[in-house]
């Protein structure tokens, strides 16, 4: 995958804090990874039974890592905020648009 938006991704610990931020009544429920498999296992087959003939959701590949290859949107990001001679660098930082 490419995230051309921004290549400092935020962990999840700093999306769960901006999240609470926004909406402090929040509750966040933290599962081991191994509940979430068989809890996985579990629903695809009850969808299975349930619906047959449908295409079951695994939620499993909903909460999987996804690894993010960031190197291409870092490189982008450098060349656009790297001075020229004929204009000055863009501060990506200031806002869009804004020069230094």
């Amino acid at each position: 995958s490419l995230n051309l938006l921004d290549p400092d991704l935020p962990t999840r610990r700093e999306l769960i804090r901006r999240l609470k931020e926004s909406n402090p009544t929040l509750t966040v429920a933290r599962l081991p990874r191994p509940a979430i498999s068989a809890g996985g296992l579990f629903v695809l087959g009850l969808s299975k039974v349930l619906r047959p003939g449908k295409k079951a959701i695994d939620i499993r590949r909903v909460f999987a890592r996804q690894a993010f290859d960031t190197s291409a949107s870092q490189e982008l990001r450098d060349r656009m905020t790297e001075p020229k001679p004929d204009r000055p660098a863009l501060d990506l930082a200031a806002g869009a648009g804004a020069r230094s």
